[in-house]
């Protein structure tokens, strides 16, 4: 799919209609259109269309590494992104809420940083309080 949007991006810069490039590379314009929205190519098809564009099959397709590495990169930031803007919301809850909230938040903060013996006897007595 991102190898036919290159493609397609080539032809736009080099001011080529799909009808030129149809004419220059013996592609019916149809399957330069598909090619172009993502579906499979030949690696003739891949040639023609890379030497009418001036470049190479191999321009092409290290292109489109770096773009599906870009894309992935851009991923990940939105997510980091949502998990700041959970993250803050975390904070600003927590830091409106009453005293007595902090203080289990707190407890139970601190077991996660303890030994599993030591996170079952905090937890049993926090229970235990709470039940009261």
């Amino acid at each position: 799919m991102i190898i036919g949007k290159i493609i397609r991006q080539l032809r736009n810069s080099k001011g080529i209609g799909i009808r030129e490039l149809e004419r220059l590379t013996g592609i019916n314009r149809g399957n330069i259109s598909k090619i172009e929205r993502g579906a499979g190519f030949g690696p003739l098809q891949l040639k023609r269309l890379a030497d009418q564009l001036n470049t190479t099959p191999a321009v092409i397709f290290a292109l489109s590494e770096i773009l599906s590495e870009q894309a992935e990169i851009l991923e990940d930031a939105q997510q980091i992104s949502s998990l700041c803007s959970n993250l803050t919301r975390l904070f600003d809850a927590y830091a409106k809420s009453p005293k007595n909230i902090k203080d289990e938040i707190n407890q139970i903060l601190t077991v996660s940083q303890q030994t599993p013996t030591q996170s079952s006897a905090v937890f049993n007595t926090a229970m235990s309080a709470s039940s009261r």
